[in-house]
């Protein structure tokens, strides 16, 4: 029955936005709001080029990260902000710049001032539980300086992250370290929808579209990725079809978990530029 109901939901759902498809693609934009945050410490005493830190993901769904907050000075200056990411520790890998991925790179970020919040919008990345380490570094330095604190490492944690201070980076990227300092920043980021893998979600071609209906107890989000799957979260229930044989699944939700899962689904809607429209 199921199985029956989702491919029976998949069909009506591909025929009705099939004419659609490509105008979404082209037209639609969307941004997903942050869902929840995890911030060390606004409250600098020296600075450089950047920091690298550790991030461990408790929660066993995982998280999508979809943004960040750093500590700049010159406020109104102009500037860019580059974020990599590696599994595991980023100790003992400050100057090997071949152990990092680039997550995103922020080309539009304007200081908001020494210790107040500047947003950093370096796309959003999916993590599994782990441990892993960070590199944010300010590619427009000197026009600003990356504030940070002396000392450490410290710890910040809430029940789905833990972070754990480490350096301080100097010019080039990946060139010199100053230990121990204190990143300045916020993690901002949503857990994510236990029904599916850390990051089956991302870069998947986008065929619909996500619709969302709240509050929980009409909650409805559909999400096409084509070829890969089909997916919706409905009234407390996580459906899962895999469109190229890989089985499906159903799965009992609370209502922070379909939260979660509207969340996510819309997220990643929004990322490939599709509108998520409300009903």
């Amino acid at each position: 029955m199921l199985a029956h109901c989702i491919r029976a939901g998949w069909s009506r759902f591909s025929r009705a936005l099939a004419p659609l498809g490509a105008a979404l693609l082209l037209l639609a934009t969307a941004s997903a709001g942050h869902a929840q945050s995890l911030t060390t410490l606004f409250a600098s005493d020296n600075g450089f080029a950047g920091n690298t830190f550790d991030l461990t993901v408790l929660n066993p769904a995982g998280v999508t990260i979809t943004g960040f907050d750093v500590n700049l000075d010159n406020p109104g200056t102009a500037g860019q902000v580059s974020v990599y990411y590696k599994a595991g520790t980023s100790v003992g890998f400050e100057t090997n710049m071949a152990a990092w991925t680039l997550m995103g790179t922020d080309p539009n970020v304007v200081s908001q001032g020494t210790d107040n919040p500047t947003p950093v919008d370096a796309g959003s990345l999916s993590l599994a539980p782990g441990t892993y380490g960070f590199y944010v570094f300010l590619d427009s330095y000197p026009s600003s300086i990356f504030r940070y604190t002396n000392g450490g490492p410290t710890t910040y944690a809430n029940t789905d992250l833990s972070l754990t201070t480490q350096t301080g980076q100097g010019v080039p990227a990946f060139s010199n370290s100053f230990v121990p300092r204190e990143w300045n920043g916020t993690i901002h980021y949503f857990v994510n929808c236990p029904c599916f893998p850390a990051g089956s979600l991302s870069g998947a071609p986008i065929f619909g579209a996500c619709r969302a209906l709240g509050p929980w107890s009409g909650q409805y989000t559909e999400y096409t990725a084509w070829p890969l799957f089909y997916a919706r979260s409905w009234q407390g229930y996580c459906q899962y079809q895999s469109l190229s044989g890989g089985g499906q699944a159903q799965q009992p939700l609370t209502p922070a978990e379909s939260q979660n899962c509207r969340q996510a689904l819309t997220t990643a809607a929004a990322a490939a530029g599709v509108t998520c429209q409300q009903y």
